[in-house]
């Protein structure tokens, strides 16, 4: 274990050299700039001031924060780099998490069996190949921790399967596969259990105690998360990703079939890295930078590639057909809308898209594959080192440009339209003096976040529904949802309802609003109607103030009963409203604002806090969870270890 180590401690070392020593944030694609940073950041921000952040005021008119799991707000790796700088946080994350992705893929095959050489070029290959590293070119921060833990998830759950009656791996493999539910992206945690499922198929699942085994991992894992999976779920029926009902079956399929894996890419992708031009320079690819890091990255490496088949044709000669099963399912599951097994299936998996995704299991059986072609070829040691260094070499030689620094400009920082807009919108009051749409010919619509200042537009993968129907509606019908809304008409009236005080693009428009902000391509164009968020109907609105997310007070007057006040904030279940007298209940408006009323003359106050019940229900399982681990633990140290090891 200890050569393992210095080994992976090595390789990391020397893949990740720019990040470590080097100057810089982490280049990518944009995906860091546009969503993982700003979230991290207001995340972090809130944690240092000893708040929770529940609720994010600062896209789509308010949304659930803590909700949306790539906020990772419990995932470890995060919470412990929170008064970290963003620049060194991230390079920090990155490094770490491709060498515990080392280790762990080693320890995984090395557990199967294969030798001890032959389990390093395997995890090199699933380390150190393109579809791991570019996902930091790509900005998928979020995806790369993810992965980190899957080979722990096999490891684990294969020990389960293999020593049934050992009470304690249950409990670690629950813990694998709860962290890298808190790592944020659903997606990496169902396709991983997906491969579990098909290592484990056949006679192992069909043994009772097996069965038996797994099952409580996954009940304690389920309640190990809790805290992030109860609001979580709660959440997502009422996100454009459980939009049932509305968007067409046309519409549905091309959301969930978006980014599916082609069998020429494939090919194209195996066998040249540079097939799609050399990385960085800026004609980057022909077509979207996102369709190529999801549908194109999976060079391993001639050599690699080479090893895989001589072990692919070996398994296949001794009739183990697992791996290549699990291969070929993976493949018709990754080719989506091109493959024959995804016009069918695509119901089920509507809310998730990208296919593509799927390669995993083909990732994870070309690196299983090449460890078993280098063990039967390398018989003797000099040999066997050359060929390691040779596929080391060439991974290295070709993955550089997806790990390199640059300098991130404006994209992070602030700029003079940031402050612009910080001192139109915010008063001393903390409440939006209206809010800001960035049209998708703009990037970077997070960046409300970092400046803090209201924006109804927002870069997300859980987009609330009720202001994208707002938004839709006025805009003549229904619009495909992705990871942010578009408008084409922002002088429709019901924006301005919404708030909308200024538009921004970098495109040509015939809007006729005055131009306020003009810088060359980008100009920001003010709305002479646009409405305030918070009114009273039927009185005088006196006082009111906003000092954090999900807390708001207003105080008005009223000569008759009746009145009301009326908030533009999206009205989501976890809100709730006080007077003087007790709770009152909060009328919903279409769910893009909320309204409480007040029965008599005079003067009132009105406090609205945000607080979710399923974030409490969470917070008690996994408390629950986390004592009965303790306990356990406790228990196998009074015995002196009991089951014994892996």
């Amino acid at each position: 274990m200890k050569r393992a180590l210095g080994l992976f401690a090595a390789l990391t070392g020397l893949f990740t050299a720019p990040l470590i020593f080097g100057r810089g944030f982490v280049a990518n694609a944009g995906d860091v700039y546009d969503y993982a940073a700003p979230f991290r950041a207001w995340g972090n921000r809130e944690l240092l001031g000893g708040r929770l952040p529940f609720w994010n005021p600062w896209i789509f008119g308010g949304t659930p924060f803590l909700a949306s799991p790539q906020s990772a707000l419990f995932y470890p790796g995060n919470t412990a780099m929170v008064s970290t700088h963003l620049t060194a946080g991230f390079r920090i994350l990155i490094v770490l998490h491709l060498f515990l992705m080392g280790i762990g893929y080693w320890m995984w095959l090395r557990s199967r069996g294969e030798r001890w050489g032959g389990s390093a070029l395997g995890a090199v290959l699933a380390t150190f190949s393109f579809f791991t590293i570019a996902k930091v070119a790509a900005g998928h921060a979020i995806h790369l921790t993810g992965y980190a833990w899957t080979p722990y998830v096999f490891l684990l759950s294969e020990a389960v399967a293999r020593r049934p009656d050992n009470r304690h791996l249950p409990w670690a493999a629950a813990a694998a596969s709860g962290l890298q539910f808190l790592t944020g992206h659903l997606q990496v945690w169902l396709v991983t259990h997906l491969v579990v499922a098909g290592l484990l198929a056949g006679r192992r699942l069909a043994d009772r105690r097996v069965a038996r085994a797994l099952g409580a991992a996954l009940l304690f894992g389920a309640f190990l998360v809790a805290v992030q999976a109860f609001p979580t779920a709660d959440f997502l029926p009422r996100t454009t990703r459980g939009l049932r009902g509305v968007l067409t079956d046309r519409d549905r399929y091309a959301f969930a079939t978006s980014y599916s894996l082609e069998l020429g890419r494939l090919w194209k992708g195996w066998t040249n890295p540079w097939a799609w031009g050399a990385l960085p320079k800026p004609p980057l690819f022909p077509e979207p930078p996102s369709v190529y890091f999801e549908t194109a990255t999976v060079f391993v490496g001639w050599g690699g590639l080479a090893l895989a088949v001589v072990g692919l044709v070996l398994l296949l000669r001794r009739r183990q057909w697992r791996w290549p099963v699990l291969a070929a399912g993976s493949l018709m599951a990754a080719l989506g809308k091109n493959g024959p097994v995804y016009p069918v299936l695509w119901r089920c998996l509507a809310s998730l898209r990208v296919p593509a995704r799927f390669y995993l299991g083909i990732h994870v059986a070309l690196a299983a594959a090449a460890a078993r072609g280098w063990s039967v070829l390398s018989r003797r040691r000099a040999g066997g080192l050359a060929l390691f260094a040779l596929v080391v070499l060439e991974l290295w030689g070709a993955g550089r440009p997806f790990l390199r620094l640059e300098d991130p400009g404006s994209r992070l920082s602030r700029t003079d339209l940031l402050a612009w807009f910080q001192e139109k919108l915010l008063g001393p009051t903390g409440l939006s003096q209206g809010r800001v749409f960035t049209s998708q010919s703009v990037a970077g619509h997070n960046k409300s976040l970092l400046a803090g200042f209201p924006n109804l537009n927002g870069y997300e993968a859980l987009v609330p529904s009720a202001p994208w129907r707002e938004i839709a509606e006025s805009q003549g019908g229904v619009v495909q949802p992705t990871t942010g809304l578009e408008v084409e008409r922002p002088d429709a009236p019901p924006l301005s309802r919404l708030g909308l005080r200024y538009f921004v693009t970098a495109e040509a428009t015939s809007l006729r609003w005055p131009v306020v902000w003009d810088a060359g391509a980008l100009r920001v164009y003010e709305n002479p109607d646009w409405g305030p968020l918070l009114t009273v109907a039927g009185g005088e609105l006196l006082t009111y103030y906003r000092r954090r997310a999900e807390k708001m007070t207003c105080r008005w007057r009223s000569d008759r009963p009746g009145s009301r006040a009326v908030w533009m904030e999206t009205n989501d279940p976890g809100w709730r409203a006080w007077t003087r007298g007790g709770e009152v209940r909060i009328r919903d408006l279409n769910g893009v604002a909320q309204s409480v009323g007040w029965g008599e003359t005079g003067a009132t106050r009105v406090w609205w806090r945000y607080r979710p019940a399923p974030f409490l229900w969470g917070l008690a399982g996994t408390l629950a969870a986390v004592a009965a681990g303790l306990w356990a633990l406790g228990r196998r140290l009074a015995v002196g270890g009991g089951g014994g090891g892996l």
